[in-house]
């Protein structure tokens, strides 16, 4: 081979290895991420804090600090607030039941006033019930009202007065005074005698008697 060949043989460029088996390509790397914008006017440190805290369930209840203790009331405190009001209430309705009564009770302040009545509920209403308001417990309203109509007509006019109270105790009075029972054009005048007893705080008639026409002083 002459030196021309060779030069031509030395230029042709050397044949490439043959490649062998080809390690497997890294898996590329995701982009990181991105974090959302902060709010504006809100720190990352405190959108991280109310993150937490939404997170986190119901805050813990905060303890009472030596200024701000939680004002208690004293045992036995309570029952006995509520016994003054219950007695409060209670002693108001006594009050106004008592003054109730004393508006509506009959008049038995004095024995002619008691005699008077007790003839009024007689004679005028006809009342046995408001008889029995002014007689006294050992006389029953029915009889004192039989022993005044026995011998007068209740068709006819009867009017009362004269009134003449004599005290024979503490306790005890007696009342005379003139019954004037009239029928057409006269009059008959009768003379009564009411024994009347303090009693429940009152004066009440116990018995009654038609005197004598000769009969002026207490028998």
């Amino acid at each position: 081979m002459d030196e021309s060949q060779q030069g031509v043989e030395s230029e042709q460029p050397a044949a490439a290895p043959e490649a062998g088996p080809q390690a497997p390509e890294a898996p590329a790397e995701e982009p990181p991420a991105e974090e959302p914008p902060a709010e504006p006017g809100r720190s990352t440190a405190q959108a991280d804090a109310n993150d937490v805290a939404m997170t986190s369930g119901p805050p813990a209840p905060a303890q009472a600090t030596e200024g701000g203790r939680r004002w208690r009331l004293p045992r036995g405190l309570l029952p006995a607030l509520v016994f003054a009001v219950v007695g409060v209430v209670a002693a108001a309705g006594a009050t106004g039941l008592y003054l109730y009564n004393k508006a509506t009770e009959p008049d038995r302040s004095t024995p002619i006033v008691s005699t008077d009545a007790f003839l009024n509920a007689v004679f005028i209403e006809h009342s046995t019930d408001k008889a029995s308001l002014f007689v006294c417990s050992r006389w029953d309203a029915a009889q004192a009202v039989s022993t005044m109509t026995s011998n007068i007509d209740p068709a006819l006019s009867v009017a009362w007065g004269n009134f003449l109270d004599l005290q024979a105790s503490q306790t005890e009075y007696r009342v005379r005074l003139q019954l004037r029972v009239s029928a057409g054009g006269s009059t008959d005048i009768r003379r009564w005698e009411f024994v009347l007893l303090r009693e429940n705080g009152g004066w009440r008639v116990c018995s009654a008697r038609q005197l004598p026409l000769g009969e002026t002083r207490p028998g």
